[in-house]
């Protein structure tokens, strides 16, 4: 191998260092025990859904834009699941500056073909039994029956 591909071969391994694999890699970089592996699914919106989702249920819903709870993957990516439950507490944990302060969720949001690190109006959080949740301007609105949570 010449000299200028085992240099770009380094400079991938450094760059990657330190860059999370999975959403799971935050408990151990933040401590919070909540970013372990769970149940609560993380779906953030594709990028070619932002414009409509991103202005919040209301006006997904008056345009035919709503996610469907049943085919998430049309709209959304999963980006993995945690244990932490609580919504308030999901979407806290979700702002880039608490899981990704140095940039750490950089590569896994790139690879998931995504361009937002924080949690955002349009993104939904599943927790079970019907339980599918969008961000919306403010808190949560459940996909399933339209409820304001």
């Amino acid at each position: 191998m010449d000299e200028k591909r085992i240099a770009e071969r380094v400079a991938r391994a450094l760059k990657a260092e330190g860059q999370y694999d999975s959403l799971n890699d935050a408990a151990a970089a933040t401590g919070n025990p909540g970013y372990a592996l769970g149940l609560t699914l993380l779906f953030y919106m594709k990028p070619a859904t932002w414009r409509d989702l991103s202005l919040g249920y209301d006006f997904a819903a008056r345009n035919g834009r709503l996610p469907d709870p049943d085919d998430l993957y049309r709209t959304h990516v999963l980006l993995g699941g945690i244990k932490e439950r609580n919504l308030n507490r999901v979407f806290a944990m979700m702002q880039g500056e608490a899981w990704s302060p140095g940039g750490e969720a950089n590569r896994l949001i790139r690879a998931n073909g995504l361009h937002h690190t924080s949690m955002s109006v349009g993104d939904v959080v599943t927790t079970g039994r019907g339980r599918v949740y969008m961000v919306d301007m403010a808190g949560f609105v459940n996909l399933v029956d339209g409820t304001k949570v």
